[in-house]
């Protein structure tokens, strides 16, 4: 075979490679702008027990019983849905949510579907510690969630903020009768600054940030893991003229979360 043929067979197998590519594009784009038939998901989904907490200082204590896994026809029957113990907790409303997810066909053995499928969140206003049933009817069947009420104590056993005043820990300082953590810290520059938490036993630290909202700078720690520990986060140099906003939020083991947010004034202001 000389150099002409080959070039000139060469030319066909790019011509062809061409093609096919086209094929295949135009099949991902057709893959794209498709949507396959929507299938309801089966698998009905409810907790025999869910826990919730009673604040005693807070005007306002809710709890929440998740239904997912409906059908699209599957749907709480109206007036259905009530609470054995309305000294513990009142139903004040519930909400439907629908979900969808699809698979695109990748090959000759794949295919594309599409499903869906629904859940309700029942809300339940919460008046004491102890434990009601929260009952609901789906399908002409009566289904039953206990709901147990703890009274809420601190997830935090700790907690410490240094680097700000010579190192010296200013927790002690912070006041919390507004509902937030409020303290002024006295450092022209502090450096090096740091917040760390130790949670209650059964709870931990999902979420660390540090934001001041005048420059727009934010930087935050995330951790969802249940094994890997998030304790602090370094809030860096504190700039006299600014004020910043440190948050925590902490989950427990029945997917309950609290988060404390402490406002780290500017010695140079005095209007907050």
């Amino acid at each position: 075979m000389n150099k002409y043929t080959k070039d000139k067979n060469m030319s066909k197998y790019i011509k062809i490679c061409h093609k096919v590519l086209a094929v295949m594009i135009a099949f991902v784009i057709l893959m794209v702008v498709m949507p396959a038939p929507v299938s309801e998901a089966a698998g009905l989904r409810i907790k025999d027990k869910t826990y919730g907490y009673y604040n005693p200082k807070s005007k306002n204590n809710t709890a929440t019983v998740e239904i997912t896994g409906l059908t699209k026809d599957q749907k709480i029957t109206k007036g259905t849905v009530k609470s054995s113990n309305p000294a513990v907790g009142k139903v004040t409303g519930y909400t439907r949510r629908s979900y969808t997810s699809s698979t695109a066909k990748v090959d000759s053995k794949s295919k594309k579907s599409s499903s869906a499928s629904y859940s309700y969140t029942i809300r339940v206003r919460v008046y004491s510690a102890g434990n009601t049933n929260i009952t609901y009817e789906i399908d002409g069947t009566t289904y039953t969630t206990v709901l147990y009420i703890d009274e809420f104590k601190s997830p935090i056993t700790k907690l410490t903020i240094t680097g700000v005043e010579s190192g010296a820990d200013i927790s002690s300082k912070i006041d919390f009768s507004k509902g937030y953590g409020k303290v002024t810290y006295d450092s022209v520059a502090a450096k090096k600054a740091k917040f760390k938490i130790t949670p209650a036993a059964g709870w931990r630290v999902v979420r660390m940030s540090c934001e001041n909202e005048c420059t727009g700078y934010e930087y935050s720690k995330t951790n969802y893991s249940t094994t890997t520990k998030l304790k602090s986060i370094s809030i860096g140099t504190l700039k006299a003229k600014y004020n910043y906003t440190i948050t925590a939020t902490l989950a427990d083991n029945y997917g309950n979360s609290s988060r404390i947010t402490i406002l780290l004034q500017s010695p140079t202001d005095n209007k907050l």
